[in-house]
């Protein structure tokens, strides 16, 4: 099954802004230089988990202090996913240089991916019904971190947004979704800036549910070049263009399309058939926005090229054959950050476009589910 999802004609997304808050940096220009440089942010783990986590090394966030953005008040009931999301969306309008008035808080607004929430604010809130003489005798402070969306409506709260607040969850594709559902919300014209992007926080709860449900291989291996679990958040400014254009700031890239579908792996040939999914996914998404395959110079992929079997190594060689863009590998450096990973991926790719001396225009972002999901996005380098 096949879902075209190709932006409006009518108007033209521009990403203006990127907030970061990753292993490797806090901030665009802090990710995108320890990107390009190839630091890692795998290290032993740090902080006081309890059981501790079923791994020795984690790319976690290290000495955040949301306090930073938003002061003491208010933050003390706020879980980590929430303040991580919230200051990614800060750093992302700032970076874009868009100020929020009461003329355009109702026209701006959130699309935020994740797949579970705060797993962590779950398992604590269901943990405290059990721990009282009486279930109702919890602390109701607590209960807003157990919603899906959460994050996204203290996202708006915060800074004061009042258009579009959406959460998308749709697993290991839910960054990069979001990206899409705030470009065709543009396109459309239902708002005209939106902060999208993916939220994941590394716990106790999270780490021992990927253990105990069959993702044993990236969090008991001793090897360095396997993929760990990782935190963070990724948000982007994405805007009408020539709105963006109209206010005198620069454009860091233009989003030119989307388009995702399902593939059943179901049998024995269901990881080709997921592959080849997404290579008919890619292909159409070029065509649909006339480019050519030999055009697009750089691909965001969600899993390493060492993979050779992967859906998106496969997908890949039967798109693109002998002759394949430069490959972009973010998670060897900041791990597996799930919800988050999609929208990791397309700052990666604007951080390649934008680097001095690039002669690539057009970078693509691939990321394929377990479930058989599949999704990709096209970017053309900016201003």
């Amino acid at each position: 099954m096949d879902v075209a999802s190709a932006l409006s004609p009518l108007r033209r997304v521009a990403v203006t802004g990127c907030g970061v808050v990753s292993p490797i940096g806090i901030g665009r220009e802090a990710f995108a230089q320890a990107f390009l440089k190839g630091e890692c942010g795998l290290r032993p783990v740090v902080g006081d988990y309890v059981p501790p986590l079923p791994c020795m090394l984690a790319s976690q966030v290290v000495d955040f202090d949301v306090t930073r953005w938003l002061g003491k008040k208010g933050t003390r009931f706020l879980d980590r996913s929430t303040m991580l999301a919230i200051a990614a969306a800060d750093l992302a309008l700032k970076d874009g240089g868009l100020a929020v008035d009461e003329a355009n808080a109702g026209r701006i607004g959130v699309v935020l991916g994740t797949a579970m929430g705060s797993l962590k604010s779950i398992s604590d809130f269901g943990r405290e019904t059990l721990l009282y003489d009486r279930p109702f005798l919890v602390n109701p402070m607590l209960f807003p971190n157990t919603v899906l969306n959460s994050a996204a409506g203290q996202v708006a709260i915060w800074l004061k947004l009042r258009g579009i607040n959406t959460t998308v969850s749709n697993g290991q594709l839910s960054g990069l979704m979001a990206v899409s559902y705030a470009g065709r919300a543009i396109g459309l014209e239902y708002a005209d800036a939106l902060l999208a992007g993916g939220v994941e926080e590394l716990s106790e709860q999270l780490a021992w549910g990927a253990h105990h449900g069959g993702n044993r291989e990236f969090l008991e291996s001793a090897r360095e070049e396997d993929v760990y679990p990782g935190e963070g958040a990724s948000i982007l400014l994405v805007e009408e263009l020539q709105a963006a254009r109209d206010r005198g700031h620069p454009v860091i890239a233009e989003l030119l399309g989307c388009e995702s579908g399902f593939y059943c792996r179901t049998g024995g040939d269901g990881v080709a058939a997921q592959a080849r999914g997404l290579a008919s996914c890619l292909i159409r998404l070029v065509r649909a926005c006339e480019v050519s395959l030999e055009e697009v110079g750089a691909l965001s992929a969600g899993s390493p090229s060492e993979v050779a079997d992967s859906v998106e190594s496969l997908a890949i060689e039967m798109a693109f054959g002998d002759r394949r863009p430069t490959r972009l590998d973010v998670k060897a450096l900041i791990g597996e950050c799930y919800s988050a990973a999609g929208a990791f991926q397309c700052v990666a790719l604007l951080a390649h476009l934008g680097r001095p001396g690039c002669s690539h225009r057009y970078g693509l972002v691939t990321s394929a589910g377990k479930d058989g999901a599949v999704a990709c996005a096209l970017f053309e380098r900016g201003d």
